[in-house]
């Protein structure tokens, strides 16, 4: 719900301030809803198993999805911005995947090694 006023206040203000005309209106539109099921992804990346991976991997996955379909290099001269930009968001990804799976094998190793009984159970002299 917070997310819902503060996009369409940040936008009205927009509207207001800076005449920001119909693109205003269809960024509104757009970003309420997927904010709200990022939000919703991001919150499951805690959890732990595939689900918590597979939510963990959602923005990395983003990353190199936005790199190979929208790349930053429009025209045919390629500028250090925009290398600096390409292996700034690759690198990020790669490393956003790295430690994601890298949580998921740790806590599969925590889970294996202890059990609900073992953990319960009170230690032998």
């Amino acid at each position: 719900m917070s997310l819902a006023v503060a996009s369409t206040a940040y936008y009205a203000m927009d509207t207001v301030v800076f005449d920001g005309g119909t693109d205003t209106l269809l960024w509104v539109m757009v970003s309420v809803p997927f904010g709200s099921v990022l939000g919703a992804i991001g919150a499951a990346a805690r959890r732990p198993g595939a689900v918590g991976l597979l939510a963990a991997l959602t923005v990395p996955a983003g990353a190199a999805a936005q790199m190979l379909l929208i790349p930053p290099r429009p025209h045919l001269t390629v500028t250090a911005s925009i290398v600096v930009a390409e292996t700034v968001v690759w690198t990020g990804a790669a490393l956003g995947t790295a430690l994601a799976v890298r949580q998921f094998l740790l806590q599969r190793r925590t889970s294996r090694t202890t059990t609900p009984a073992d953990a319960t159970a009170l230690p032998t002299l």
